[in-house]
């Protein structure tokens, strides 16, 4: 949890736990009680963890006075108060804001205790993560076992009378909840027992599973750990497995002695611990989780018909999810060698005929596909291209002054397409005819004067004027941009860029003429060596669904191209018959036959070409 002040991440607790702060002080007398409190009280929000405050509180009675038996924390107890108080009221664990903070939350357990005495351990902690407050209340309700012990607890849930009751129904609900919300297997086991311990006033309860055909221990209450090699677990085992083998609950000591049943291990087992009654019950059914659960009581004749008959419902309950946490425990070959086995049981078992039907059918299928043949085809996305392309460059920088056509018009040869902006043309041709006129004057003034050095040069002058009136009527006739032939503009549009700049040698228009196409297809590096020239095929327009245009590979371009994280090449058909309809950029998919192979080649050749080059790669 993480906690918004540094500072409070530690419980601090007197240094004499007999003398603390008035308001918040330990409201008992002094004694081993008082004291056993306190240090468990510390340890448990050491466990936790940014606390500020802690208190344990005891009822005798539902109606009388709460005896606050230790507190750590400052002195301000009036959110714990508040939390106590809810916690005894409605008889249950709370988790609640404290004192209307975001971030500081008052955390309750709440227990029952025999002869109508009631515990709440209380703490307020700093909530960290959206599972926080169920982690404290977990923490508590496991440290709670040994305080309820010694507080003389037992519980109000499963009672040892064996009489149904509201009682037995929340116990049972309360384990099975334990039991779903652990985090696997070895957790799951240990929270049953230990739960099982607690209510039952048990000295020990321990559970095991078959492994190897035996019964071993997988968990026992209050025990982390335990070595295979404890006489205590080999004692249990042999107790497990001598219930499991006779398949039935074991009591000892037994009230039948006529009973056909052996007990020679609980015997061992009761004499070795110095536990009076031993009651063993045998888990599992069928594929189920097969085990045992055994209970060492204290006390002598506790377990009776009724009180076996209760932990057997119990036992019956909480069997499945054992099971479901074991096997979700597995190792993943083991979960996949089970799954396959449970499989191949119901493939060639009795039973299950659908299923053996649709294997059947399934293989039909597969002998069909890996002896029947078919047309192997490469695919790849095709277009339509005009079989020649003449682009419509500016012949000189320029403004755009009108724009008459533009992609998808139909032209016939020397239509215009566009013009281009000509009055300063127009005024530097008007001022070169200007010169000239004023030049040729000047010459024969000249002539008439008899000035033939002026005159020679006048006449440079004019034949200059001349060559550039008639550039700028050769400019001006080309303001006009015109189509080359007739065909269709396939790209170019200046009707958006009226008045705009061009420069020369831009593209303005690209014509295609109408009357031959060719295919261009973009084939995957993987197909192209089986691309040769000469193959036909069929190309399918997305404009033409239901026309399958043929045609014939004419080129097939030597240079790759990258596209999408793959490389393509570029192959070229020639489209056999031309249709009125078809327009240069259609788009479409292509697919170039080239022989007859069998389909289980055709369907596997990508998988079968790519785990070659994948072997190859890491092969050393």
């Amino acid at each position: 949890m993480d906690s918004q002040d540094p500072t409070s991440t530690a419980v601090t607790a007197p240094a004499d736990s007999s003398a603390a702060p008035s308001d918040w002080s330990l409201l008992v007398d002094t004694g081993p009680v008082d004291a056993w409190c306190s240090s468990w009280l510390r340890i448990q929000t050491n466990w936790i963890g940014r606390v500020g405050r802690a208190a344990v509180v005891r009822r005798a009675t539902r109606e009388g006075e709460a005896q606050w038996l230790a507190a750590l924390g400052d002195e301000d107890r009036r959110a714990l108060e508040e939390q106590v108080m809810a916690s005894f009221a409605v008889q249950r664990s709370l988790a609640a804001p404290s004192d209307g903070a975001s971030d500081r939350f008052g955390v309750s357990y709440y227990a029952a205790l025999s002869g109508g005495a009631s515990l709440v351990v209380a703490v307020e902690v700093t909530r960290g993560g959206e599972n926080e407050l169920a982690e404290v209340l977990r923490q508590l309700q496991w440290g709670a076992l040994w305080l309820e012990q010694r507080l003389g607890g037992g519980g109000a849930g499963l009672h040892l009378d064996g009489r149904p009751g509201e009682g037995q129904a929340s116990s049972l609900i309360d384990l099975i909840a334990l039991t779903l919300d652990a985090n696997g297997f070895d957790e799951a086991a240990q929270a049953l027992v230990s739960q099982l311990a607690r209510l039952l006033v048990c000295d020990r309860v321990s559970l095991g599973i078959e492994r190897g055909g035996s019964i071993r221990v997988a968990a026992i209450s209050h025990a982390a750990a335990f070595g295979r090699e404890m006489n205590l677990v080999r004692a249990v085992e042999a107790a497990m497995n001598e219930a499991v083998d006779q398949n039935t609950s074991l009591v000892f000591p037994s009230e039948r002695e006529d009973a056909p049943i052996m007990l020679r291990e609980h015997e061992a087992l009761s004499r070795d611990q110095g536990s009076a009654s031993v009651l063993t019950i045998p888990l599992g059914r069928d594929d189920s989780l097969r085990g045992a659960l055994l209970f060492e009581h204290p006390e002598a004749g506790v377990f009776d018909a009724e009180r076996v008959a209760v932990l057997e419902a119990v036992a019956l309950a909480v069997t499945p999810i054992l099971e479901l946490w074991r096997r979700e425990d597995r190792p993943i070959y083991r979960k996949v060698l089970d799954a396959a086995r449970v499989q191949l049981e119901r493939l060639f078992g009795p039973g299950y005929l659908g299923r053996k039907l649709t294997l059947a059918i399934i293989a039909l299928l597969l002998l069909f596909f890996i002896f029947a043949h078919g047309d192997y085809r490469i695919g790849a996305q095709g277009a339509l291209e005009g079989a020649s392309r003449r682009v419509v460059i500016a012949p000189f920088d320029g403004f755009v002054a009108s724009a008459e056509r533009r992609a998808g018009d139909f032209v016939k040869e020397g239509d215009v397409l566009a013009r281009l902006d000509d009055r300063e043309l127009e005024l530097e041709r008007l001022k070169w005819s200007s010169r000239l006129i004023q030049l040729t004057r000047q010459a024969d003034e000249s002539r008439a004067g008899r000035e033939y050095g002026r005159t020679r040069i006048l006449s440079a002058q004019i034949d200059e004027a001349r060559a550039e009136v008639s550039r700028l009527e050769e400019r001006l006739s080309r303001t006009r941009v015109a189509a080359p032939f007739d065909g269709l503009v396939v790209s170019g549009d200046l009707t958006q860029s009226l008045g705009g700049a061009v420069s020369r040698g831009d593209v303005l228009f690209e014509v295609a003429p109408l009357e031959r196409y060719r295919v261009l297809l973009e084939v995957d590096e993987e197909q192209i060596a089986e691309v040769e020239l000469g193959q036909r095929g069929s190309l399918l327009l997305a404009a033409l669904p239901g026309e399958p245009l043929p045609f014939e590979v004419t080129k097939v371009t030597p240079v790759a191209t990258a596209q999408d994280g793959r490389n393509f090449f570029r192959v070229e058909g020639t489209l056999e018959e031309a249709s009125t309809v078809l327009r240069p950029g259609m788009e479409g998919v292509g697919k170039i036959d080239v022989d007859e192979r069998r389909l289980v080649w055709i369907w596997t050749r990508g998988f079968r070409n790519w785990l070659r080059l994948w072997v190859w790669s890491w092969w050393p």
